[in-house]
């Protein structure tokens, strides 16, 4: 996600972004608003056989086959794998839309909007550990979140269906 508002040229960046703030275990992440397709109540996905830890299933969604990830597991954290509670969160595809249109993460509970001004986010310190499945960690309007690394989960979530 090289191209969120910390990456623009102060003249560049947006008077506002439209953001999800999306929680998981333990922390927030948080997206720009056009990355999320739709979220769902919690549904049971069908589990693969063989698959990772990270890999929860196939969700059906508007008649697609969506697979479901754990953010937490995918970035090597610890989980709660089913919560009846829980949220999903469909999102698009952005590398490869033909290959992977949708995949969907897990969520400890409802998202929320949040809407930030360019001087309303800030990079964390490079110290804070980060895993795999994460760019950078940014504080928004006070609020500490983790900017997920689509790039990784997609490739991680297309390099299993070969």
């Amino acid at each position: 996600m090289s191209s969120f508002a910390t990456d623009l040229p102060k003249h560049e960046l947006p008077e506002e972004l439209i953001t999800f703030l999306i929680p998981v275990t333990g922390k927030y992440l948080i997206l720009p608003n056009v990355t999320v397709a739709e979220i769902i109540h919690y549904r049971t996905p069908l589990s693969p056989e063989d698959a990772p830890t990270w890999l929860l299933g196939q969700l059906e969604w508007r008649g697609l086959k969506v697979p479901m990830v754990s953010f937490e597991a995918l970035n090597e954290e610890p989980f709660q794998a089913e919560d009846k509670r829980r949220n999903i969160a469909i999102l698009n595809g952005i590398n490869d839309p033909e290959q992977l249109p949708y995949f969907a993460l897990l969520t400890q509970g409802p998202p929320r909007l949040l809407r930030i001004g360019p001087d309303e986010i800030a990079t964390n310190s490079e110290d804070e550990r980060r895993g795999p499945a994460e760019t950078m960690l940014a504080s928004a309007n006070g609020e500490v979140a983790s900017i997920p690394n689509l790039n990784y989960i997609e490739a991680s979530i297309i390099e299993l269906s070969r």
